[in-house]
């Protein structure tokens, strides 16, 4: 490969990283939504204390857990975007 390739390459690597978004789309918290909704559903059929707060705190540990994972895709996207950097100069 000759440099004007490689450097093509990394331009056009650079351009398409940059568009890429690593954000959580609504059906990804349908789980989080699910998990709360059983969750209430089980602590009430047992009447337990505090459902709401049990089926709450579920669903946000799970709506943490949806947004962590896209941290960790945004952190690859933003290190690629770093190499192609590299590259260009």
């Amino acid at each position: 490969m000759t440099i004007s390739k490689i450097k093509l390459l990394a331009l056009s690597l650079g351009m398409f990283l940059g568009q890429v978004s690593a954000s959580p789309t609504s059906n990804e918290f349908v789980p989080c939504k699910k998990l709360a909704v059983a969750k209430l559903k089980y602590c009430l059929n047992d009447d337990n204390e505090n459902c709401w707060a049990k089926s709450k705190a579920s669903y946000e540990a799970c709506y943490k857990n949806v947004l962590a994972s896209h941290s960790v895709k945004n952190n690859k996207i933003n290190k690629a975007q770093s190499n192609s950097d590299t590259i260009k100069k």
